[in-house]
Parts: C-alpha cells; structure tokens; sequence
C-alpha cells in the first residue's frame, strides 16, 4: 500500500461527503412524465424530505443527525 493510501485510512478518509442525498433519513418521490417524444418518459424526483423531522431539504443540505445510507 503506498503512503498516501497508508495515510488515508488512518485520518478514516471518504470520498462521500455528508448530505441529505446519500443519508438514511432521505425520502423521496420518483415521479414519471411524458417526454417530447410520444411514449417516452423521463423519470423526476420529487418531495425530498427529511424523515426525522419531516420538512423539505435539498439534496446538498445536511445536519446533524446524518448516518451514511448502506
């Protein structure tokens, strides 16, 4: 393993960062709707909510209580 892997895994380095998009309280809605081309649709998210206190968040937003989805 060279220096800076070495390095990485002791300082527990991770290339995700806390959000609200990969935590585990993260809910949401996948909507489909039609697309410009008859018979098509294109998938959308949508009501992004937090599932402990329940209100509207981005998906770059992030507190607190944050735990990493598996």
């Amino acid at each position: 393993m060279s220096k800076q892997s070495e390095n990485r895994e002791k300082q527990g380095f991770q290339k995700k960062c806390p959000c609200c998009g990969n935590c585990l309280h993260f809910t949401s809605e996948i909507v489909k709707e039609p697309s410009f081309m008859p018979g098509s649709y294109w998938e959308r998210e949508k009501n992004l909510r937090c599932g402990i206190g329940d209100f509207k968040v981005g998906k770059s937003n992030w507190c607190q209580e944050h735990k990493f989805n598996k």
